[in-house]
């Protein structure tokens, strides 16, 4: 797999992913590209990816954060409620987003995913930054005793 963040971007053979994007790639063992898209295809949302790690069945996990008020990936729309919000997300082999959450501050904070990790069982593990005074992900709810800390 490759991402990257630019303009216009060619992984050869054909794939390309137009205008300004953040793009994902996948490669078989050969290094032969397999499918190239743009993490989101709707005007004005923007998103930065800073992880990625595969499952034990080969499909994809990114994870990363947006500013947007909103990412749309293919068919899940998740807000953003802070300046930044972290998302997580899954691809299959035919790189469809088949799963996607979203989690940010209560205020004014910055939100993000830093790493991801998979085991064997098909489970996955964040890692991540949060300035904000609570954090809501899921229906758990963090909440940070001190401002000055981080979550």
């Amino acid at each position: 797999f490759a991402v990257g963040l630019g303009s216009d971007m060619n992984f050869g053979n054909g794939f390309t992913v137009a205008g300004d994007a953040t793009a994902i790639a996948r490669y078989d063992a050969s290094g032969d590209i397999s499918w190239a898209r743009a993490l989101t295809t709707v005007a004005g949302e923007a998103a930065s990816i800073s992880s990625i790690t595969t499952s034990y069945d080969g499909e994809l996990w990114v994870a990363g954060y947006f500013s947007s008020s909103t990412l749309t990936l293919d068919g899940f729309t998740l807000t953003n409620t802070a300046s930044s919000s972290a998302f997580l997300a899954r691809l299959n082999n035919s790189g469809t987003v088949v799963f996607a959450i979203a989690w940010g501050g209560d205020d004014d904070s910055f939100t993000y995913a830093a790493d991801i990790c998979t085991d064997g069982l098909d489970g996955v593990c964040v890692i991540g930054h949060s300035a904000a005074s609570s954090l809501a992900i899921g229906e758990v709810t963090l909440t940070n005793p001190t401002i000055a800390g981080q979550l």
